[in-house]
């Protein structure tokens, strides 16, 4: 999860403006402010599909809740092309269902008002017969475009049923109404370029292969030479596991012909390996040895096999979702042998902010059964050589850090000690110091050395639903206090603390909620002042002072 700051947005993709804890003063100002803004961008513009293609557009409505930030799966119907047919290409997007609006005109909501976190397409029949392989499409918040090499394509069956795991972020405190859209370039099996197409499937590569929500922490000041590497240069991060998720294994042969990187904001890029020793298979004769590799991996008996570097358009740097991943060159094509490990792993900057729930993915097009390819113990690989799926988005250009907007705390006479050393955070709101406050209620509370405040998320409900709003305490650097956007604030304060994402949620498919609705401050925080945000909300500011 990244950076989901909030100004607000503009009425007409608001239906309504009532969560269920209902919508202070503060936060309908807010949204009356959004009203004269323009808050989306039109879609870009595509180039056409390749000759014998057809480029078909297909939506799925959804209803966006107040504040919402829930991983869940769609039970609708999720609509593709009629008949056998092969998919060559997925561009995705995420649109508001404005009235009498048409395809052509569909306005994308600015990123730091209505963030897409992810959504990840499964065939739920298993037609590859494994699950590993049962994920064809993802996408997250930089809408990577996936695009298959010419010769090869996915193959879909009529009776094949999809279903879509989606986690949209509405940072409003209003219903929004939006479509999850996604064009696809496909071809009849039965047609004359379908008959020449070899079928792939997905190979979902994943650090956290295997979890509902698949994220880590990075944190500042890990790693070497200002970068940390998840899971290679992290202190037992499968501890109790007693297997590595970043490895997948097989027993037959396989050729990779394509892969594109995910990662979060700070993500600096993912790297694929392959791992090699004979000496290991079923049957190996004595002495098998493995061979040295032209471009030798970071682990042993290894050879690197592709690097999806991030390339950051925001001035800040890799700090935002103004960015877009490399995707393989058109000639790449990789032999993988039987008993060969394929291995992930995801490397971050550790040089300008912690960062929470991390992601690490590549989603590797595969002939299962496919010898073809090069070995890349043998020959060189162009490993570090690929091509970004898009430029710019114009919908992740706000930000923010520019214009002082809330209090300075330093400025602030002290607050009290709040009853029992408990704020609650209402109608989205800390209780005490809260940074966008007036009068009394904007002082930041005193507690002593030692002491630990408690916080209470009031706008979650006591269980896992739908409607439930998720917060969280992160740490940022004084006096936090500028307007947000997709690169501020950031969790880059001189204490590292965060809450977690305090609310319930569904354990299945995986939630990002603590399954607690309450966090207390560490105790062994110094004396001094601490200003903090929501990871989840970051228009949401506090600060707190702690005293000898």
């Amino acid at each position: 999860m990244g950076l989901f700051p909030l100004v607000a947005i503009a009425a007409l993709a608001v239906t309504s403006v009532t969560s269920a804890s209902g919508v202070n003063a503060k936060m309908a100002s807010r949204q009356a402010m959004a009203t004269a803004l323009s808050t989306s961008t039109a879609q870009p513009v595509m180039a056409p599909p390749a000759a014998g293609y057809t480029r078909t557009r297909f939506e799925i409505p959804v209803t966006i809740n107040p504040g919402a930030n829930i991983n869940k799966i769609l039970a609708a119907t999720v609509p593709k092309p009629p008949g056998d047919f092969y998919l060559t290409r997925m561009a995705p997007n995420l649109v508001l269902q404005d009235k009498d609006s048409k395809a052509s005109n569909d306005r994308v909501p600015r990123t730091d008002i209505i963030h897409l976190h992810h959504m990840v397409w499964i065939d739920a029949n298993n037609r590859s017969g494994s699950g590993s392989f049962k994920t064809p499409f993802g996408a997250g918040e930089e809408k990577t475009i996936i695009q298959i090499p010419a010769g090869y394509g996915y193959p879909v069956y009529s009776d094949q049923r999809w279903i879509v795991n989606d986690m949209i972020h509405n940072l409003t405190p209003g219903t929004v109404k939006a479509k999850i859209v996604y064009d696809l370039d496909w071809t009849p099996m039965s047609s004359t370029l379908g008959k020449t197409l070899t079928p792939v499937y997905p190979l979902w590569m994943d650090v956290q292969r295997g979890q509902g929500y698949p994220v880590f922490n990075a944190f500042s000041g890990t790693g070497t030479n200002g970068t940390v590497t998840y899971p290679d240069q992290i202190t037992n991060p499968y501890a109790g596991l007693g297997y590595d998720r970043s490895i997948w294994s097989n027993n037959f042969d396989m050729t990779l012909v394509g892969t594109a990187g995910h990662v979060h904001p700070g993500g600096l890029y993912t790297d694929l390996q392959v791992i090699r020793d004979p000496a290991a298979s079923p049957g190996a004769m004595p002495g098998a040895t493995t061979p040295t590799s032209p471009q030798p991996g970071t682990v042993a008996n290894s050879a690197r096999l592709f690097r999806s570097n991030a390339t950051y358009y925001d001035p800040a740097g890799p700090v935002s979702w103004d960015m877009s991943m490399q995707a393989t060159p058109s000639t790449w094509k990789i032999h993988i042998k039987p008993y060969d490990q394929i291995k992930i792993s995801a490397t971050y900057d550790s040089t300008k902010n912690d960062w929470y729930e991390s992601m690490g993915i590549m989603v590797v097009w595969a002939v299962i059964g496919g010898t073809a390819g090069v070995d890349p113990f043998t020959t060189a690989v162009n490993w570090n050589g690929g091509k970004v799926t898009h430029g710019t988005y114009l919908e992740n250009k706000n930000y923010g850090g520019k214009k002082v907007t809330l209090n300075d705390v330093s400025k602030l006479a002290n607050g009290a000690t709040p009853p029992s050393k408990t704020i609650k955070i209402k109608d989205y709101v800390y209780q005490y110091g809260d940074l966008s406050s007036t009068g009394v209620s904007a002082r930041p509370p005193v507690i002593k050395r030692g002491e630990s405040l408690t916080f209470v998320n009031q706008d979650a409900g006591a269980k896992a639903a739908l409607t439930d709003v998720y917060h969280s305490i992160t740490d940022c650097k004084l006096p936090c206090n500028k307007d947000s956007g997709v690169s501020y604030p950031l969790a880059n304060g001189p204490s590292t603390f965060d809450s977690g994402q305090l609310g319930f949620g569904w354990v299945i498919p995986g939630t990002p909620a603590a399954q607690r609705l309450s966090w207390d401050t560490p105790k062994d925080l110094s004396a001094g002042t601490y200003s903090y945000f929501c990871r989840i909300h970051p228009f949401m500011r506090g600060a707190f002072k702690v005293v000898n």
